[in-house]
């Protein structure tokens, strides 16, 4: 529901302030629903596939922020031949978890790196405290971890301290095996 009222506010100060980056923002919007309800019935989906929605859902998140969030994959995911399976709107559901929980601005723009490893796709970011710092309940979290485990059968794998938060998604190979 927060997603979104904030993107129903973002499209309408763009459609009456920069109507060619609204009708961007309307369209990238609607790619991103589609995704999500064609997920819904899908209990993994290919790494491939989820990484290209998060791409879509990050350029959403340009549109509003401009660059002060970035996403910068790795040389292991950003690859034609990247293969896995993972449950879906994990890697979009950490993306806006770093937005949500870090400030984001111009002058020091929110990283957030994912890179392929060991069988995890790594979603990593420097924290940047808010001034406004709600406290978390960890739900997003913790459900994400639910449906690893569930769909997986790995956890998701959290690490984090003062300076930097990291998950580690489970990877569900695709290889076939002789």
């Amino acid at each position: 529901p927060h997603f979104l009222f904030n993107s129903l506010n973002t499209l309408g100060h763009l459609i009456l302030r920069d109507p060619p980056r609204g009708r961007e923002f309307c369209d990238l919007l609607a790619e991103v629903y589609r995704y999500v309800l064609a997920s819904r019935e899908r209990d993994l989906v290919p790494l491939a596939d989820e990484l290209a929605f998060v791409r879509t859902y990050h350029r959403l998140l340009a549109l509003r922020f401009g660059a002060a969030v970035r996403l910068d994959v790795g040389e292991t995911l950003d690859s034609a031949d990247v293969r896995g399976l993972v449950p879906p709107l994990a890697l979009q559901t950490l993306l806006e978890n770093a937005v949500k929980h870090n400030q984001t601005g111009g002058d020091k723009p929110l990283v957030v790196k994912m890179e392929l490893s060991d069988g995890l796709v790594r979603v990593a970011n420097d924290k940047q405290a808010r001034s406004s710092a709600r406290v978390s309940s960890g739900l997003g979290l913790k459900n994400l971890d639910e449906r690893c485990r569930l769909l997986t059968g790995r956890a998701l794998n959290v690490a984090t301290d003062d300076a930097r938060f990291e998950a580690q998604v489970p990877v569900v190979s695709t290889e076939v095996t002789a």
